[in-house]
């Protein structure tokens, strides 16, 4: 059985639309500034605001707009347009953690909703010990970062090794409180 795990659905279809369309207005720009092109320099000036849109969100949300995970029985596959392709096998999982986005520069209160700010690592090799902004999903180092959701953890629930599990079903007795 495949399931398809994609990010909030704001930000697959009004984000991924606006990402395709700053990348469009770069690609004008680009055209534009090569062959100067005197009729479009309002056009141009336009787009070079929306380029300078692109960098920021390109920085900040790409892995968030684009990323996709396939979970089979076998496997866990992370990937989407313009980021690496990480597929790790069930046995090879070593490590797994859930970490909670709370330092540097995000709003956080002291009671979030459930599953808010929160991410899950999955590595065959130990995990950074870095804050999970600066952390990012590796083909090199087997590593697999995704935003977690009820689905994503009803998804991996009972396919992980070990005692990697008591975590997945935790997330899903508070997920099962906060409905009550």
């Amino acid at each position: 059985m495949k399931t398809k795990i994609y990010p909030h659905p704001f930000l697959l279809y009004a984000g991924r639309a606006y990402a395709l369309l700053s990348y469009g207005c770069s690609a004008f720009l680009v055209y534009g500034a090569i062959f100067d092109c005197e009729e479009t320099h309002i056009i141009m000036l336009g787009c070079a605001e929306g380029l300078a849109v692109f960098i920021i969100q390109y920085v900040i949300f790409q892995e968030h707009l684009f990323s996709t995970l396939l979970i089979t029985d076998d496997y866990i596959k992370y990937y989407g347009l313009f980021l690496p392709s990480v597929k790790i096998k069930f046995d090879d999982i070593k490590y797994m953690e859930i970490r909670t986005f709370k330092e540097g520069n995000v709003v956080y209160g002291q009671n979030p909703v459930i599953g808010a700010y929160q991410f899950i690592l999955l590595s065959t090799s130990p995990l950074p010990s870095k804050r999970i902004d600066k952390i990012h999903s590796s083909k090199k180092r087997k590593l697999i970062k995704f935003a977690i959701s009820e689905k994503l953890c009803r998804a991996l629930e009972g396919k992980l090794p070990g005692m990697l599990n008591k975590p997945i079903e935790y997330q899903l007795f508070l997920y099962k409180r906060a409905k009550k």
